[in-house]
């Protein structure tokens, strides 16, 4: 079964928030979405 893309920037976001400790305006700088959407997640 493949990952759906909305799942795949959770993920990412997730990854880049936890296993590099980014903040989530950092997160949402890097890929491109708000700082609510990244705090909605």
């Amino acid at each position: 079964m493949a990952i759906r893309p909305a799942e795949q920037l959770i993920h990412k976001a997730a990854w880049l928030y936890y296993a590099h400790g980014l903040r989530q305006d950092e997160v949402a700088n890097q890929l491109k979405i708000s700082r609510a959407s990244v705090a909605m997640y």
